[in-house]
């Protein structure tokens, strides 16, 4: 979930084991939030990142001033 859109990589044809072989990110992940049709990712940069369910494709970035440590997503993922 770093920073390649979905459909970039067939990441799922390389993969041997639980993160095997997968990079190290120089900024994890904070906090996660999902409804049925979206999936939102916190980043302890303040970055977050929109993602469309259930094809998890990368919909849009946001970023913010402060670490984000909670995510909420309304019913209708407004």
């Amino acid at each position: 979930m770093d920073d390649s859109p979905s459909g970039m990589q067939s990441s799922l044809s390389d993969l041997h084991g639980p993160m095997s072989g997968a990079p190290s990110t120089q900024d994890p992940v904070c906090c996660v939030g999902a409804s049925e049709k979206t999936l939102v990712v916190g980043r302890e940069s303040g970055k977050l990142q929109r993602y469309a369910l259930p094809n998890v494709a990368l919909a849009s970035r946001y970023s913010t001033s402060t670490k984000p440590y909670k995510i909420g997503i309304n019913s209708n993922s407004t």
